[in-house]
């Protein structure tokens, strides 16, 4: 007997137990989630019964954009409809991680900079041979210029104030 090529390449909907939804609350409740995370459940439980997966019905409803909706609603598919995936996530950045110099590399660093004046950063650590970062070399270079044209800058105010004199 031959299938019908709908029954191949249609996707269903997804069967969703009579008790799923209330399943999906109680995982909340365990999991001590807030108002807009229970809200969010309830966009779930909303769009799997009463909206009956129509996603602009349920964004309707409760008065959020489409966008935002779909992508929650992606998510929580994805996880394949785990109630851990509707709580709030990080927004911190993935590499948040500050460069830290230490004053020997520091010290060491400047006095190859006063030997070799007119090498960059990357020829400088090869010279080094310690395992740095370019950039460390940069934060380097630049807090010393500061430095150095601050103290130009109080030179050239002290000897305007000795010739004033």
């Amino acid at each position: 007997m031959r299938k019908t090529a709908s029954f191949y390449f249609l996707k269903r909907a997804p069967i969703i137990q009579k008790g799923q939804c209330e399943a999906w609350r109680e995982v909340a409740d365990l999991l001590d989630f807030n108002a807009q995370e229970r809200l969010r459940v309830e966009w779930m439980v909303f769009c799997h019964t009463v909206g009956k997966e129509n996603a602009t019905l349920t964004a309707q409803h409760f008065g959020i954009s489409r966008k935002t909706f779909h992508k929650r609603l992606k998510r929580f598919k994805d996880s394949k409809y785990n109630v851990k995936s509707l709580a709030d996530q990080s927004r911190a950045p993935y590499l948040n991680s500050k460069r830290e110099v230490t004053l020997t590399w520091e010290e060491r660093i400047t006095r190859l900079r006063k030997i070799y004046p007119y090498y960059g950063k990357s020829k400088l650590k090869v010279i080094y041979e310690k395992e740095i970062l370019a950039g460390c070399l940069g934060i380097i270079f630049r807090r010393r210029i500061w430095i150095m044209c601050y103290a130009a800058e109080a030179y050239l105010l002290f000897l305007a104030l000795l010739t004033t004199i």
